[in-house]
């Protein structure tokens, strides 16, 4: 192989070679920005679990109240008791105001918050199945990236490999052709003082034959 073709296969192989390590590279930065997101996404879920457990929590503190509290429809009494409470404790507070409502309000609310607690755990289901969801498709996400960059990475070992296998060729083909020239400059050479000697031979055999 010629050192013209030795050097476009070298070429191409560099070329080769810096185009997978950019995959590489390009493929890290979106496993980065998956796993960035994905926490992020995670995070997110679990605050709202969190939130919605809270408002249940409460809902179950204070519907329990509502069912057995006895409507006074007094609102001075109310206020009374909301100062004496304060802002310290929301569900004693809500109570109170609770008491001012009619019956048939009051029952009416006490619905809406069963309802509404229904809903929270209707959503915490939902938003579980679908984070359940989200990391399953996460997970194969990151299996098919995996098998990408091992194939991109057994692909550039090959063509390191290769690189460095004509690098190695261009050495041995140049320093051959080093050595055919240094051996054609002494065949070269030899050739000359060859002639040369069958000149001075030739000349001195008719000086000698010219004297007799």
């Amino acid at each position: 192989m010629g050192t013209a073709t030795l050097n476009k296969k070298i070429d191409s192989l560099n070329l080769d070679v810096a185009n997978k390590e950019d995959q590489l590279k390009i493929l890290a930065q979106k496993d980065q920005e998956l796993r960035d997101a994905r926490r992020r996404d995670a995070e997110d879920y679990a605050n709202r679990v969190q939130q919605s457990r809270a408002v249940i929590g409460a809902l179950e503190q204070i519907v329990p109240e509502l069912e057995h509290l006895k409507p006074h429809g007094n609102t001075q009494t109310a206020l009374a008791e909301l100062a004496k409470i304060g802002g310290d404790n929301p569900i004693a507070a809500f109570i109170q105001v609770a008491a001012t409502l009619d019956p048939g309000v009051l029952q009416r609310v006490i619905q809406r918050l069963d309802k509404i607690k229904e809903s929270l755990f209707a959503a915490i289901d939902e938003d579980t199945k679908a984070e359940a969801e989200a990391k399953r498709n996460f997970d194969k996400l990151l299996g098919e990236m995996e098998n990408v960059r091992t194939n991109i990475e057994n692909a550039l070992a090959a063509a390191r490999s290769e690189l460095e296998e004509a690098k190695q060729t261009m050495v041995n083909v140049k320093r051959t052709l080093r050595e055919n020239q240094q051996e054609l400059e002494l065949s070269s050479n030899g050739k000359a003082q060859l002639i040369q000697q069958c000149d001075e031979k030739r000349s001195r055999y008719r000086s000698e034959k010219a004297s007799r």
